[in-house]
């Protein structure tokens, strides 16, 4: 089900270079902040959902658990199907990523990606330089003395 007429559709807040959209990428990752930002109407209708089970909970605290579930489901069901669960607490609720934290997932993704990109180009050099029929005729060869 889609809430259309909610407002939070058309605020800002949910525009990929809102700092809660950003704040989600840095603490949750690429792909919640994609469901955040880009398939906003069901992670919407998600929101609406908890918060409509659950009145007390706030917007930030049922956004809060729908990345907790959208980021571990296994682990978000567990919690919440234990026995003594009394629904989302507001005293639960995650503070806002600090500037050091972000320095450090910036400086991750800058080593990270030239890394890649050094061992996928160091692969395609080593496979290039390999005749392409090479590992084949080497098994077949193999295969063909052991039969003998």
């Amino acid at each position: 089900m889609v809430y259309r007429d909610d407002v939070w559709l058309n605020s800002p807040e949910r525009q990929p270079l809102s700092g809660e959209s950003l704040d989600v990428l840095f603490k949750y990752g690429p792909i919640i902040y994609r469901a955040r930002c880009f398939d906003a109407e069901e992670y919407d209708a998600s929101v609406c959902k908890l918060m409509a089970r659950y009145p007390k909970a706030s917007r930030a605290l049922a956004e809060q658990e729908i990345h907790e579930f959208l980021s571990d489901a296994n682990g978000y069901l567990a919690k919440t199907t234990a026995r003594d669960y009394k629904g989302p607490q507001e005293t639960s609720l995650k503070p806002p990523v600090a500037l050091a934290d972000k320095l450090l997932v910036l400086a991750w993704v800058l080593i990270l990606v030239p890394a890649v990109g050094w061992l996928v180009t160091l692969s395609m050099a080593a496979s290039t330089n390999m005749p392409s029929d090479q590992l084949a005729d080497d098994f077949f060869r193999e295969e063909i003395l052991r039969r003998r």
